[in-house]
């Protein structure tokens, strides 16, 4: 579906070459945007040039982090900026608390001091994290549940999150946020460090056939890549989302279950049940799903791709592709 709303307009993409951000960049070259890309290229974080491949011809750029003054003028004159980039790894957050805070909020003040005095109609589009509610009082957890994130990456999110409505409501900036639950599909990180479980468990079927599972009874809400993309670009076209905090969600399943899916989808395989490793279970948030009303209602946004049918999609694009994830 294409939307108007983007075509000819100049849109940043910060972490444009990590999973979340390529599939946007891809989205929106499609939609007629003119799209400048920002990444760090910092391979732990899933950087790779293959996620644009057949795109790259097609947009700007720029290998440079969010913390230098050069990302700030790449805001200059810009339409829109999604602000993907992000340490987004939670047991990285608790060993390395200064780059987190430094990258995840430090530098998110910076760009909106920036804006404030040099772009004030931009429109700034904030990826955040249902991590900043921490263990759910209520489910499906609404937009005005308490904050109480686990970890620093939970506390930084949170932080920014107010950063971005304050702007808004002094300055009259532009600032929209979503809060993702477990965004999974193509072009997910499946290598390196601190992998999501779902990266985690895709890589194991390649390597060695089988799925560790640390509790099987937990409960979360699963979005496809496509679903996610499609609420991005809906938001960012819609004024009275500006100073507001949306939840993204999608089929709610037990891990155990996404692991039997998996297992099904591959054809073979078997599920390895342990005990949470200790740096793991400290942080852990037990069951959490979210409503998504509040963004349906504004833009009639909804999960579209079953949990099924979006795992089938990821482990074919892997089986197709695996050897530039390695």
């Amino acid at each position: 579906m294409i939307n108007d709303g983007f075509r000819r307009k100049k849109v940043l993409v910060s972490g444009g070459l990590g999973f979340i951000g390529s599939n946007l960049v891809r989205k929106l070259v499609d939609n007629g945007s003119l799209v400048i890309i920002a990444d760090s290229f910092y391979s732990y974080h899933g950087a790779n040039y293959f996620n644009i491949n057949g795109y790259r011809d097609k947009v700007e750029v720029h290998i440079l982090d969010v913390r230098s003054p050069e990302f700030l003028e790449l805001l200059h004159g810009v339409d829109f900026y999604f602000n993907l980039a992000a340490q987004s790894s939670h047991l990285s957050s608790l060993l390395k608390p200064i780059e987190d805070i430094d990258i995840n909020t430090r530098a998110q003040l910076a760009m909106l001091e920036y804006c404030r005095l040099h772009n004030p109609n931009i429109r700034i589009i904030f990826t955040s994290t249902r991590q900043v509610y921490g263990k759910t009082t209520e489910l499906p957890a609404k937009e005005n549940h308490p904050i109480r994130p686990v970890d620093i990456n939970g506390v930084d999110k949170a932080a920014t999150e107010h950063y971005l409505r304050l702007y808004h409501q002094i300055y009259g900036l532009n600032t929209i946020s979503l809060r993702l639950t477990n965004t999974f599909g193509p072009r997910m990180r499946i290598n390196g460090l601190y992998l999501p479980f779902l990266g985690n468990w895709i890589k194991s079927l390649f390597d060695s056939n089988s799925i560790e599972l640390w509790d099987e009874n937990i409960v979360r809400d699963f979005t496809y890549i496509d679903d996610v993309i499609d609420a991005l670009i809906g938001i960012g076209c819609h004024e009275q989302a500006f100073g507001e905090v949306f939840n993204l969600g999608g089929e709610i399943s037990t891990l155990g279950n996404v692991a039997r899916v998996l297992i099904e989808l591959w054809g073979t395989g078997e599920i390895i049940v342990t005990n949470y490793p200790e740096d793991r279970i400290k942080i852990e948030i037990g069951n959490i799903y979210t409503n998504y009303q509040k963004i349906q209602a504004l833009t009639g946004w909804q999960p579209k791709i079953s949990l099924e049918n979006g795992l089938a999609a990821t482990l074919d694009y892997y089986r197709e592709n695996i050897r530039e994830y390695c």
